[in-house]
Formats: C-alpha cells, structure tokens, sequence
C-alpha cells in the first residue's frame, strides 16, 4: 500500500461528502415507535427488576435491601 501521507485522493472526498448528507438525513429523522417504546420497555422492566430486589426479602432472617440499608 502506497502512504500519501493522510492525504485522501479527490474522489474519496466527494463519496464521503455525499455520505455525509444520507447520516445527517438518518439522523435528523425520529426513529420509528417501535425503537422508541422498546426503549422505554427496556427501562420500566429494568426499573421494576431495581424495586424488587430492593423490597423482596433476600436473606435467611426476612429483611429486605432496603432495611439494611436504612438504620
């Protein structure tokens, strides 16, 4: 391979200017409901799993998490 030295031939700047217009387009765009609500899916499940651990007894004696956490 030929080093030219971080120097990019004419052509390849014009392909990544015409790529950067199709990422801004993708960008620009919300993505669609299913993107956005598995995403707030994802968050609730991991929030209510967070609860759980934290109210469901987990020891031998009965206590929760947030018991011993709190005096």
């Amino acid at each position: 391979m030929e080093n030219n030295h971080g120097r990019q031939p004419a052509d390849t700047h014009d392909r990544i200017e015409l790529r950067s217009d199709k990422v801004r387009h993708i960008i620009g765009t919300r993505p669609p409901a299913a993107v956005r609500y598995g995403t707030l899916i994802v968050v609730v499940v991991m929030a209510l799993i967070m609860i759980a651990a934290a109210i469901i007894p987990y020891s031998p004696d009965g206590t929760t998490l947030l018991q011993r956490l709190l005096p």
